[in-house]
């Protein structure tokens, strides 16, 4: 078609077109030879054209993010306290938020365990931060669990979960356009990173630990103190630093410093025999902080002779992280990995971190049949009641003498005025006054017994009853029943 309409032009126009291109091709060859000839020259402009578009950049971006900083310059910081009462918990929080930020709370069992949960799934209360930058919440406990909230969680610790995400919540615009769609502009210590579909998120967070129906009933927020970034955070090349194992009548508490990444999972427990179950049946998890410090709670039931703790961390072990940070850095199954604390676990045929601690154990021989747990010098021996009494009786069974007997051996060596509690207990079956006066007559028979058969007048001995208002396992099962179905005897007694 070109060719067609280019045959009809007239001659003088073709040859004045002629001209036109072989002008313009000598033109250009005149550049091409300006260009070899004079190339530094051409650079030089190309470079300032360049630098004149990065200043405009930089300048605008300079613009905005001081914007930015002038508004979220600040660590985001909150400040309050969780209290427990009748029909639920409420929380009173401060902070510096936006106005109109959206804060999130949600309650959760088990908050140590691998398979910690919340009270009732799909549930949450939702509040918006206040002018001022105070949020405040009730939180009924008939909303957040099918069942009798106080009967079934009595004794059990409870996480009060706050947390300000760009993920879950719904967040007004303004607050996105504030914080960032990913909330990128979080910064302080209560800044967490998680990630969802492989991209990175940041959000605000903070839990507060509850115990239903313990004597404290208010718990105030606690501000993380966070050290120094590690140089090598990140690296592959992973190194631990532990401080001493302390603990208390349920947990040892692990506490680490190291180079890994934050969100990196490591679960633990305690064992007789790694070839067998942990200690009570689970195992306990944790997280790494930003700044690569840990706390990890590993639960036990009872000191055993050589008993140790196994930590440990692998690649697929639900990292909070894992997608969008430590894939690539330690490889799809932490392939990558190395360093002091990193073994090849030829079983799974994988790399694994791996922690073995031989914590410290009273040296006493506990009585089979019992367990003993302690904090710092106190050292508590439970007695199950069905090795001392028939089912809702107070009189000793004559078996009960030879329990007891053990029991003396391990009292009458103790210093003068060692303060000694016996404290009995009972399930949640039953009235709550009779189960008071039969835990009080359960101590006091076993004080009784432990007076006339052994040399312990030289200790200071009380004896309390508690009925079933402190139970050590759930009440909804027979094996929780039988547990909190006991008598205490407690040697070194703090006060109560």
């Amino acid at each position: 078609m070109k060719y067609v309409l280019f045959s009809k032009l007239p001659f003088t126009f073709m040859i004045l077109l002629l001209f036109i291109c072989i002008t313009s091709l000598a033109g250009c060859s005149n550049k091409e030879v300006n260009k070899v000839n004079d190339g530094k020259e051409v650079q030089e402009e190309s470079t300032d054209v360049i630098a004149d578009h990065q200043q405009e950049q930089k300048e605008h971006t300079d613009e905005t993010t001081e914007v930015d900083e002038d508004i979220v310059k600040e660590d985001i910081l909150l400040d309050g306290q969780v209290t427990v009462e009748g029909d639920g918990i409420r929380i009173e929080g401060k902070s510096n938020l936006a106005e109109g930020t959206v804060v999130q709370a949600n309650l959760l069992y088990n908050p140590f365990n691998t398979y910690r949960s919340t009270t009732k799934p799909s549930t949450n209360e939702k509040v918006e931060v206040d002018q001022d930058g105070n949020f405040n919440m009730e939180l009924s406990f008939s909303k957040f669990s099918n069942h009798d909230f106080l009967a079934y969680y009595r004794g059990r610790e409870i996480e009060v979960e706050m947390e300000v995400l760009m993920t879950e919540s719904k967040q007004p615009d303004e607050v996105k356009t504030l914080y960032g769609e990913h909330g990128e502009n979080f910064r302080g210590p209560f800044t967490y990173t998680y990630d969802r579909r492989e991209e990175v998120y940041h959000k605000i967070a903070t839990s507060v630990y509850v115990i239903i129906g313990d004597e404290q009933k208010v718990y105030p927020f606690a501000q993380p103190n966070r050290l120094p970034e590690p140089d090598d955070y990140g690296s592959p090349h992973i190194w631990i630093k532990l401080d001493d194992i302390t603990f208390d009548h349920k947990y040892f508490y692990i506490h680490g410093q190291s180079n890994l990444i934050e969100g990196t999972a490591l679960i633990g427990g305690y064992y007789a025999d790694r070839r067998k179950r942990a200690q009570d049946g689970h195992e306990n998890r944790t997280y790494v902080e930003p700044d690569g410090t840990f706390l990890l709670r590993v639960g036990y039931r009872s000191f055993m002779e050589d008993g140790f703790i196994w930590i440990r961390s692998w690649g697929d072990l639900s990292h909070p992280t894992y997608n969008a940070l430590l894939r690539d850095a330690y490889g799809e199954e932490f392939e990558n990995i190395e360093g002091e604390y990193v073994i090849n676990n030829e079983v799974e045929d994988r790399k694994e971190i791996e922690i073995i601690l031989n914590p410290p154990t009273p040296e006493l021989a506990v009585p089979e049949g019992m367990d003993l747990t302690g904090e710092d010098e106190e050292l508590k021996l439970q007695v199950p009641d069905d090795v001392l009494f028939n089912f809702d009786k107070s009189e000793l069974l004559t078996d009960a003498k030879k329990t007891l007997d053990e029991v003396i051996e391990l009292l009458e060596p103790l210093d003068k005025d060692t303060v000694i509690q016996i404290n009995g207990h009972t399930d949640n079956q039953g009235e709550a006054d009779y189960n008071m006066k039969l835990s009080e007559e359960r101590a006091r028979a076993v004080l009784a017994y432990l007076e006339k058969n052994g040399d312990i007048s030289h200790l200071a001995i009380t004896t309390k009853g508690y009925g079933k208002t402190k139970p050590i396992a759930s009440n909804e099962d027979p094996e929780g029943q039988q547990r909190n179905r006991r008598v205490e005897i407690v040697m070194n007694a703090k006060d109560e």
